[in-house]
Order: structure tokens, then sequence, then C-alpha cells
């Protein structure tokens, strides 16, 4: 943080906290505030470390991280994993750098998330101390801190987490903007979008947002000479990207992503993102319901910039056909500050009614505050503790309980990508890089299973769910024409069944275990993890079950 952008903190602090309740007089002192700021982030900091190398990648994490090697110089993870996907490369080359010092690991590259998701704990207290002063900067850090969604994401080798942190940090640069106009601050925030959009192409949703917000807010000026240079300077920003894909020949790959991503079938219906808001805590998002009517009837500045960009992106990805759990995770920081704000609205109104029954007003407020604090950490601790303790995959989601030996499936349990890791998933690939040889092939129902032998066991493996189609298929994915002709060729040597993949395709789930059967499949290796069972008892059941087959 540089000493210009310190200073305004410091100031805008001051001038808000100067008189008021004692605990606005308590952490007018620069030293008390830091002092509590410091032990939020090392609450965070301890939250997010618990456990971390516990489970294994999910998909997305193999991918990544994969790709991230590749950048690294190694040519195992270049063959398996294509460098240009489906988004831009700052994440994975910050990653490759920490891989050139650490090797190849399932660690580092969530390390390197939970700092980032610090720094957006850090950038979520410096917006609430510049727009309401300390005591709303910690309660959103507090929030932002201790909320099982963040937490989640930010433990996640997902691109979604450092998007968030330069996302939150493009709010800051604005919120001094709109405090004291200076140039140098726009193009600091137009600098920082860019490097959202670096980190994942879906943050270009900012521009549209940051428009209607300068065409709305009234009380911020703005030259249109200081927002042509914004708007190169975001440009210039984001160029490495496009000039990476013309300069290498990716840019028909990344033609060929679009195409897939627009005529992508759904994954979840419409109501999908409401299993989000227990994930963020219900009394966090009442308190911001609370905060987003304050802002809606205050309407200044901030208030109307954290609306359009929670407008913007709500409606874009609930329109939007393809869903994941952790898309909203950059509307955290808005959620997390205007349930600040609810708690300091709901403070002084609670100590304005108890100040009719001869109880001192200051004294009211100070309690109403910290029992509005304590009962929402309370509530975000425990889901938090459960997040980071608890393995992302627990629900049967079929009663089948026959055996793999039988014409029926296993059972399935289901699991929601960008939860969390995969407990099966390092010990298979651990595996299957210790017992195969260098050259066999995998075929398994999904290619979310795939990467995950690919990046752990280094072995190629396909997918039999993959479309033949090019416009309904991952552009990097290989399809299997005729599966019954590569075993028969020996040109697939295991068949893999993966109980996550099996509750989301069932289908194909029965086709490959149809392939087993025909070619007596000899179980080589089996994973066996608890699951909570329909009758509301836990039990074990197959995970991951690996079949060799011959022609």
């Amino acid at each position: 943080m540089s000493a210009s952008l310190a200073a305004s903190i410091r100031r805008a602090a001051g001038e808000r906290d100067k008189r008021g309740p004692a605990i606005t007089r308590l952490l007018a002192r620069r030293e008390t505030f830091l002092a509590v700021a410091g032990l939020i982030l090392v609450l965070a900091t301890a939250i997010r470390l618990f456990n971390l190398e516990r489970f294994g990648f999910n998909s997305d994490e193999a991918v990544y991280s994969g790709q991230a090697a590749a950048l690294a110089g190694h040519q195992d993870y270049a063959q398996l994993f294509g460098v240009f996907r489906a988004h831009p490369l700052l994440v994975h080359f910050i990653v490759s750098l920490v891989y050139r010092i650490t090797g190849v690991n399932d660690v580092a590259p969530r390390v390197v998330s939970v700092v980032f998701g610090l720094g957006l704990v850090a950038v979520g207290g410096a917006i609430g101390t510049v727009v309401r002063g300390r005591l709303v900067g910690l309660l959103t850090m507090l929030f932002i801190a201790i909320s099982a969604y963040p937490v989640m994401v930010s433990r996640q080798m997902l691109l979604d987490g450092p998007m968030a942190f330069f996302f939150a940090l493009t709010l800051l640069f604005l919120a001094l903007y709109v405090r004291r106009p200076r140039a140098l601050t726009l193009y600091a925030a137009a600098c920082s979008a860019g490097l959202a959009f670096l980190s994942k192409e879906t943050a270009i949703l900012m521009v549209p947002a940051v428009l209607v917000f300068f065409m709305l807010a009234r009380d911020v000026p703005l030259k249109i000479r200081e927002l042509g240079i914004a708007s190169l300077v975001y440009v210039l920003t984001i160029a490495p990207f496009p000039l990476a894909l013309y300069l290498t020949g990716g840019s028909k790959l990344a033609q060929e992503f679009f195409i897939w991503q627009v005529l992508r079938r759904p994954n979840h219906d419409f109501s999908f993102y409401l299993s989000v808001i227990p994930s963020v805590g219900i009394p966090l998002m009442a308190l911001a319901l609370v905060g987003l009517v304050i802002a809606l009837r205050r309407r200044r500045g901030l208030d109307l910039l954290i609306i359009s960009l929670t407008v913007v992106v709500v409606a874009f990805f609930e329109a939007w056909p393809v869903k994941g759990f952790q898309y909203l995770v950059p509307l955290i920081t808005p959620v997390a500050l205007l349930a600040a704000d609810g708690v300091v609205w709901l403070s002084l109104r609670l100590a304005r009614a108890l100040d009719r029954f001869s109880i001192p007003y200051a004294s009211a407020s100070t309690w109403s505050r910290l029992a509005l604090v304590a009962t929402c950490s309370i509530v975000l601790g425990i889901g938090s503790v459960g997040a980071v303790a608890m393995p992302a995959t627990a629900i049967l989601a079929s009663d089948s309980e026959d055996t793999p030996t039988t014409g029926n499936l296993p059972p399935a349990v289901g699991f929601t990508a960008g939860t969390g890791g995969l407990e099966a998933s390092r010990p298979v690939g651990n595996w299957v890089s210790r017992n195969t040889l260098p050259d066999a092939h995998f075929l398994t129902i999904g290619p979310s299973f795939a990467n995950i032998i690919q990046f752990y066991g280094h072995r190629r493996a396909l997918a039999l769910s993959v479309s033949p189609n090019p416009l309904h298929r991952n552009p990097t994915y290989i399809p299997v024409e005729n599966p019954d002709l590569a075993i028969r060729m020996n040109a697939v040597q295991y068949l893999v069944y993966d109980s996550y993949s099996a509750s989301r395709t069932p289908f194909f789930a029965h086709n490959l275990m149809m392939f087993v059967h025909k070619y007596n499949g000899i179980l080589v290796y089996a994973d066996y993890q608890p699951a909570s069972l329909s009758d509301g008892s836990s039990g074990q059941i197959p995970m991951v079950l690996i079949y060799e087959v011959h022609p």
C-alpha cells in the first residue's frame, strides 16, 4: 500500500471517528485500530491455512495447476494440459513462479490463493475505513475473514479468489476517487480492473457497472479526458492476454472456447445461487439487506457503485446458463460493507429505543453493536469451521446399494464444484503414478476426474462424456469416438468409475460399467470414503474404482 493511499485512509478514518460511542472513541486511536485489524488478519490466516493440505485437488484446481506447471517449464504437464485454455494466465503465471522454487505440488497454489484471500480481507477493511470510518472498516474485515464462502474459495487454486482481490482493490481506488477526485487514483482503479480481468475474464463486468455508476453519481465529477486515459490504461493492462494468444497462435483456440461457452448447456437451475446464501451466512445477508436499504435511501457516490456492481454481476450470472458456486465471490466485499453499515444502523436504532427506558445512549449503542457482531460472528465462525474441517462431498445421490460386480451402478455422491477439494484425488493419482506404466491410458466417466488423474498420475486420460460435436465440448478435450474399438485395440487399458461424475452423468457411468463387464474388468484399485446415506446413517461407499481391461 502506497504512502499516499495510507494517508488518505487515515484522513478518512480520522474525520469520522473523533466522536461517538465508546467503541468509536477507542478506535480513534491508531494503535488500537491497527492492533484489532492485525488480530482479524491473524484469525483469517488461521482459518484459511487450517487443514489446507488435507484434501487433494478438484478438477479446476488440477487444470489451473497443470497449466502453471507447464508455464514453469515442466514438459510432462505441457503435454497433458494446454497452456492456453479458457482464461487469462495472470494467476497461472504467479503460481508458475512459485513452482520454480518449490517444484510442482498441490499445496503451493493454494497458499497463493490464501495470500490473495488475506489481501481481500485487508482491502475490504480499507474500503470500509475510507467510506464509513474505522468501525465499519474493522467489521467489514471481520465479516470477510470468517464468512465460510470467501474462506472456501480462497482455500482452493481457483481464479475467482485473485479476481475478487483485484475487484475489491478497484473499489478501494474508486472510493478514494469519490472522496477526493484525482486523476491518478482513477488510473490506478483502471489498472486494478485490468488485473482483475487478467485473473479471470468475467471481471469485465466491472466496466458496464462503473460506467453506470459514473452516469448516475451526480456528485462525482468526471472529465472526458481522464475517462479516456483511464480507458487506455485498462486496455494496455489487459493487452498481454490477446497479444499472447495472437503471437503463439492461440487465437483460434480462444474463439473455439468462446463458442463453446456460449453454446454450453445449463448445469444448474435458476435457483442455484440461493445455495450460496447459507455459505455466505444468513445473518450476514440479513444485515446486508438492511445496509442495502440504507444505501438506496442515501444514494451517494459509492452507494451507487456498490449497487450497480451487485446488480450487473448477479444479473449476468443468473442469465448465464453455466453457473458456478464460486462465481459470486467478488460480491463478498460489497456484502460485508453493507452488513457493517447494517450493524451500525441497527445498533443506533436500538440505542434510541433503549434510551426511553433511561439506559444511557452511548452504553446502549456499544452493547447493541457488540451483541449484533457477536451473534453474527458465532454463526459465521461455525460455518467456516465446518467448511474447513469437513470434506466437500457427503450426500448420497443414488439409493442403489448394488456392488460394482453387478449390472447396476454403485452408489454415487453429490458434489458441488468449487466447494472444496476431493479426498480421493491425491491417493488415486499417487496409485496411478506408482502402479501403472508411463504410456498407460485411462478412460473415465467425465473430464473432471480425467484432469485429476493427469495432474497426479501423469497419465493420459480420456472421458466418455466428451461430446464428438466440437460445438458442445471443451476444445482441449479429445472425444472418444468409439470407446469399444479403443479398448479392443488396447488404446485404453484402465476404466475409472468415480462417484462424483456418476452423480452428474449416470448415463455415461452406466456405459462405462457396461464396458467393465463386457471386457471382464479386473478391479485393481478401490477408494472407499464415508458418506451420509439416504436413511440418515453413514457408511462407506466406493468413491473411485479402477478396472484393468484387456481386449
